[in-house]
């Protein structure tokens, strides 16, 4: 894990709390505040019979999302991508990472190839890279990542969702990540 930090990006425009609250089940407490790479939590959770794949959904141009939009300087489009980590076929987390579109011929660019490769292989492996405190978030029907987030449920129709986001910057430039706790997380 990079042990950088950054407290000038502190993403909390629109409802993303500090803290993660201490009322919520352990099982899902330690998901949402888990410092090192998600990607290898859930590696560390898969077995032979259960292993771990990544899942690319989205990959292009999009507008950012109103609350991402102050901390990208943006008022435009953006490179968003979004994957599923999975434990055999249990999506358990939805990830939702968004830079300005200029970034990927700048400080950003060592993306531009990531195709389905794990976005923390490059951000806890590089010494560039600052991670910004984690924020957190009960999102439900109002926020446009539980939409995004909700099919990947599977039988369970949850009303609302948790997630985490932290800003990472590299040569000064911030990346948005984002991750939405999908029901299959508190399932041993």
């Amino acid at each position: 894990m990079s042990k950088n930090r950054i407290d000038s990006r502190d993403p909390d425009a629109g409802g993303w709390a500090p803290r993660a609250p201490h009322s919520l089940p352990a099982v899902l407490r330690a998901w949402l505040c888990e410092t090192g790479s998600l990607t290898q939590r859930v590696v560390s959770i898969c077995t032979e019979t259960r292993p771990f794949s990544l899942q690319l959904l989205k990959r292009g141009f999009a507008p950012a999302h109103r609350d991402e939009l102050p901390l990208l300087g943006l008022h435009d489009r953006a490179r968003v991508r979004e994957i599923l980590l999975k434990r055999g076929e249990a999506p358990l987390v939805f990830a939702h990472s968004v830079i300005s579109h200029r970034d990927l011929r700048g400080a950003w660019a060592i993306l531009d190839g990531i195709g389905g490769r794990s976005l923390g292989s490059i951000l806890f492996h590089d010494h560039t890279v600052k991670r910004g405190a984690l924020h957190f978030r009960r999102i439900d029907r109002r926020h446009p990542l539980f939409a995004k987030a909700l099919p990947w449920c599977g039988d369970a129709r949850p009303s609302e969702l948790w997630a985490r986001r932290a800003v990472f910057e590299r040569r000064g430039r911030p990346l948005i990540v984002t991750e939405v706790f999908l029901p299959a997380v508190m399932k041993p």
